[in-house]
């Protein structure tokens, strides 16, 4: 192996091998992996979270480091094993404290193990032992006393218990698995749907559901609901529409039918007026009320009774005012002009 020295022994001391780790563990390759989350002292768990998966991306062994610590087995003469720790520690701390806003580093400067480092970050953040097992009972029971609230729809009620059960998980507490999850969310929505409830319990794999799963179904079921009430309003909406289609035409027809007979009843009275006008025309000829008529119908004496009458117009006797010849030709007009200026004359 290249960059080995000593009596065959070398394999012995990590002091007398180069820091070459790709080729004396294959195990120790590190990657970069980006720059690390950014921490400024707001939302301590969902830091601790990216932070934890990046120093895995880097190399899992380095976040062990970090969980576990490490312990040098010879300081004055370090083997192999205590020189790749050691490097695996300055790598993780190095990553956790370039992440670290000016005030949260201050916190911690000074600490060169990356265990110490990161426990001391999260008894700032998180308390101690005491005081996390107190934050872990009070988050336990917001779970144990979530409800789905009304109106809410399932992606936010699912928002809501994740954060409870994601705060509880960052604590430490081992208790949130998904099938307590899965069966919290069920109890949730059981007031709401019941129905649903009773199918999802139903089924084979349900003990084996995460809670994405169930969310996921329940969004299923809940557009598939949405879906058929969508097709029933079409429906009565395209029924309502042909009623009231049907409604117009027949209204169309009824007033069609109305005016049809308002016309022929206007005719028919135009008929009767017509026919009244030419009998009651008859009746008169034959009664002697029109000029020459007497003769052809009455006796000499009706006749003369007939001549008796005397027009209001030219004051001659044997027709009335609408046989007047005088209206006719407006000579009326003409004598009554004259009899104004003779009397105007004699005044």
């Amino acid at each position: 192996m290249s960059g080995h020295t000593g009596d065959g022994n070398d394999g012995e001391k990590g002091a007398r091998i180069p820091f070459d780790y790709p080729s004396t563990s294959t195990s120790y390759v590190s990657t970069y992996s980006g720059k690390a989350p950014y921490f400024n002292g707001k939302d301590y768990a969902a830091w601790k979270h990216k932070m934890k998966m990046h120093l895995k991306s880097i190399n899992p062994s380095i976040w062990r480091i970090v969980e576990k610590g490490y312990v040098l087995q010879n300081p004055e003469d370090p083997t192999k094993e205590d020189n790749e720790n050691e490097h695996k520690n300055a790598q993780a701390a190095n990553a956790i404290l370039s992440a670290l806003s000016r005030s949260e580093f201050n916190r911690v400067d000074g600490i060169e193990s990356a265990k110490v480092i990161w426990d001391t970050l999260r008894n700032l953040h998180e308390g101690t032992d005491s005081v996390r097992e107190s934050k872990v009972e009070i988050l336990k029971g917001q779970f144990e006393r979530f409800v789905m609230l009304d109106g809410e729809i399932p992606s936010d009620m699912y928002d809501r218990l994740s954060k409870i059960v994601n705060e509880i998980k960052g604590l430490g507490s081992k208790d949130m698995t998904d099938e307590v999850v899965v069966k919290k969310m069920v109890r949730a929505i059981t007031p709401r749907n019941s129905t649903l409830v009773t199918i999802i319990r139903e089924r084979p794999d349900y003990k084996t559901l995460t809670p994405y799963d169930l969310l996921g179904r329940i969004l299923a079921h809940d557009m598939l609901v949405q879906d058929s009430k969508d097709v029933i309003q079409y429906i009565n909406q395209s029924s309502t529409a042909s009623i009231k289609k049907e409604d117009l035409a027949l209204k169309a027809e009824e007033e069609e039918e109305e005016n049809r007979k308002s016309k022929s009843k206007v005719e028919i009275d135009d008929e009767e007026m017509a026919l009244f006008v030419k009998k009651f025309g008859k009746f008169m000829r034959q009664s002697g009320f029109f000029k020459g008529s007497s003769s052809k119908h009455y006796s000499n004496k009706s006749s003369g009774r007939h001549s008796a009458r005397v027009c209001y117009v030219c004051k001659e006797p044997g027709h009335f005012i609408a046989e007047c010849p005088h209206l006719k030709d407006g000579s009326h007009l003409k004598e009554d002009k004259k009899k104004g200026e003779k009397k105007d004359e004699k005044k």
